[in-house]
């Protein structure tokens, strides 16, 4: 039995031994297994420090580089538009601010806005966000009883309140107009709230007023809907158009009612063949207004004959102006204008014929027989219009910008001539010097610069200068919206008064002739012929007007 526990006890110590053989192996293999990881952790964590470093090293070269390019590169010109914005900003506080104190600040507390809107009836005042609130201002009025009274005596709070029966008002007429287009035409939304309809009404005339195309509607709506009614996508609001236009003319009717006018009519072919008319009259404050009646779309130019009726369906049918309340018809010189006119005068017997003065003035410069700066202000004229950087480098050589040429607007090639005369000395060293420049257009301009070309170039540049002057601040002044009746006698008198000066004396056209012909009577004489044939036909044409 001792033996048996002995062999026992001895096979147990074994195992004991063994065990902790066992566990001391184990217990090797997990620190081993733990520092082999903390090795990787900190090897890998050094190798991603020196990527990190390395990175920064290649992006801080690679920054020097580019830095040292950039050095190099010529930097662009920026526009004069590309500026620092200007805030407007507040002055800085002069003090403490003054503080409540616990005794006010308690008063205030112990008042409720539903207190002062009943002592204040009738002032557009309101609780919001458990404040006091005033409609007719838009914004929070402070509740002590002072504050509310300086705040509905100022003159602020009264121009709100007109204002805001004003609106009241203008929605009541928009709903019944709402009302009638909904009985007549059945839209889609009629069964809306009223209340949502007349805000859409609104929304589509401020994108009007302000020519938004309502397809920019999308980019507004999230705003619009934020303190309003909900909107609809642009096809559905661009049905309200005949509401917001039936309110236009029902306004304009109320302000030319029993008015004595005068109408404004003109076509044009610059977007698509268009009529306009305007009628301008007095009001009785002694102002001069004016408002656009018509403006209609064509598939081609009008006759006589259709104009008449154009004139006749407008101002009769649709705006109700009597017989002897049109007194007076501006339009250009068109013979289709000229046969209307005789036929609307059968209806409108009191009316006086006026043809535009400016209209008639400015084709007076169509006349001036000027081959060689035609053909050059031809070529001058394009080398601009397709070349920015042509204007740059005009700009950067003279100071000044390079006016621009337009087919529609008057004495617009007078007003680029007159530039090119200012700045001649400059013109043939800016072709020579500049070889960027268009070379075709270039090399031709260059060509004026001959010997005999140039001095005609100089000649015929001043004579029109000279002649044409008079003219363009005529036009100019005959084309305003003021009380012309009073001065357009005296104006086109002072016209004849300084073409005939300028027969005897054209200052620029003499100082070019003197210039040029270096003191030899036979070219002098050469050139004063050449500017007067120049100018001859515009002359006779002021004559015959």
């Amino acid at each position: 039995m001792d033996v048996v526990r002995e062999i026992d006890l001895s096979s147990d110590s074994d195992v004991s031994e063994s065990s902790d053989v066992e566990i001391h192996d184990s217990s090797s293999d997990v620190c081993g297994e733990l520092a082999s990881s903390s090795s990787c952790t900190l090897l890998q964590t050094h190798q991603r420090e020196e990527t990190e470093n390395a990175s920064e090293s290649d992006i801080s070269t690679t920054q020097k580089r580019a830095q040292s390019l950039l050095d190099v590169l010529k930097c662009p010109q920026p526009s004069t538009l590309a500026r620092k914005r200007a805030i407007t900003t507040n002055n800085p506080p002069a003090g403490k601010r003054s503080c409540k104190s616990t005794n006010q600040r308690k008063a205030a507390a112990s008042i409720k806005p539903k207190q002062r809107i009943d002592e204040f009836k009738g002032e557009h005042l309101c609780v919001s966000s458990g404040k006091l609130f005033c409609n007719a201002c838009r914004e929070e009025v402070n509740l002590k009883k002072s504050s509310v009274k300086n705040h509905i005596r100022s003159v602020k709070h009264k121009n709100g309140k007109d204002a805001l029966n004003t609106k009241n008002k203008r929605e009541k007429t928009i709903a019944e107009a709402i009302q009638q287009h909904n009985s007549e035409v059945h839209p889609r939304g009629e069964t809306l709230p009223m209340e949502q309809q007349v805000h859409r009404v609104k929304v589509v005339e401020s994108f009007l007023r302000a020519a938004v195309p309502l397809s920019k509607l999308q980019h507004f709506r999230k705003l619009l809907e934020e303190t309003g009614y909900r909107l609809t996508d642009r096809h559905h609001m661009s049905d309200l158009i005949p509401v917001v236009l039936k309110q236009e003319k029902s306004r304009i009717q109320g302000e030319i009612s029993e008015q004595d006018v005068s109408v404004i009519f003109d076509g044009t072919s610059r977007l698509g063949e268009a009529l306009a008319m305007v009628v301008r009259f007095v009001t009785c404050e002694w102002n001069i207004e004016q408002r656009l009646i018509k403006v209609q779309l064509l598939s081609k130019s009008l006759k006589g004959e259709e104009i008449a009726r154009e004139l006749i369906h407008t101002l009769s049918t649709e705006y109700s102006i009597g017989t002897d309340n049109l007194l007076a018809a501006m339009r250009d010189r068109a013979a289709s204008n000229g046969v209307a006119m005789r036929t609307v005068k059968v209806l409108y017997p009191n009316l006086v014929d006026i043809g535009c003065f400016s209209h008639t003035i400015d084709r007076v410069g169509e006349n001036f027989h000027t081959p060689i700066l035609h053909e050059f202000g031809i070529a001058w004229v394009s080398m601009f219009s397709h070349s920015p950087k042509t204007k740059l480098l005009w700009k950067e050589l003279t100071g000044k910008q390079m006016i621009s040429y337009s087919p529609t607007r008057w004495w617009s090639r007078w007003e680029v001539y007159y530039q090119v005369m200012v700045h001649f000395g400059d013109v043939e060293p800016f072709l020579k010097n500049n070889e960027d420049l268009p070379s075709a257009t270039r090399t031709k301009l260059l060509s004026f610069f001959t010997d005999d070309k140039k001095d005609k170039l100089q000649v015929e540049l001043a004579a029109v200068i000279d002649y044409g002057e008079e003219f363009v601040k005529t036009t100019y002044k005959l084309e305003g919206d003021g009380p012309l009746v009073f001065t357009c006698y005296e104006i086109i008198d002072a016209l004849q008064i300084a073409i005939k000066r300028i027969e005897t004396r054209a200052p620029n056209t003499e100082a070019v002739i003197n210039s040029v012909s270096k003191g030899s009577h036979t070219v002098k004489e050469r050139l004063k012929q050449h500017a007067k044939t120049a100018c001859s036909l515009v002359l006779h044409t002021l004559i015959d007007s």
